[in-house]
């Protein structure tokens, strides 16, 4: 079975741009007591797994990653580096992005009270050579 949820994390933790800022905080739930930067994957929509001719080919998505980061700038470098190691991780996982969204979050206050900086990347992942046979 092809999960792209985990593939989508198992890329961002493998890719060292993105390892060097937040380490292997690439998460697909929030924990309780979130550290920060770190990059929150949602699926917002898609096509469950598929079966064709005795093979598994389909699972496709919509997908958000929350780029979490101290600065707008630090923020926007995340989100440029979580779509750059997706896109370059084809034997993995095949990625279309289709936008980029400053978006800060107010329900993660920054320290002094300020929302927390984020952009929300959204993107197409779709399982990329990975077949199964039934």
């Amino acid at each position: 079975m092809i999960d792209l949820e985990a593939s989508l994390s198992r890329t961002l933790r493998a890719d060292p741009a993105v390892v060097a800022v937040v380490g292997d905080r690439c998460w697909l739930t929030m924990p309780r007591n979130p550290t920060f930067p770190a990059v929150m994957i949602y699926r917002i929509a898609g096509a469950p797994t598929q079966t064709w001719q005795q093979r598994i080919v389909g699972d496709d998505g919509v997908f958000d990653l929350h780029c979490y980061g101290g600065s707008r700038v630090d923020s926007l470098g995340l989100a440029q580096a979580a779509m750059n190691a997706l896109c370059g991780a084809s034997h993995a996982v095949g990625v279309t992005p289709y936008n980029v969204l400053h978006l800060p979050d107010s329900d993660l206050p920054q320290e002094g009270g300020r929302d927390r900086e984020r952009y929300i990347v959204t993107l197409r992942a779709f399982a990329s050579h990975q077949e199964a046979t039934l």
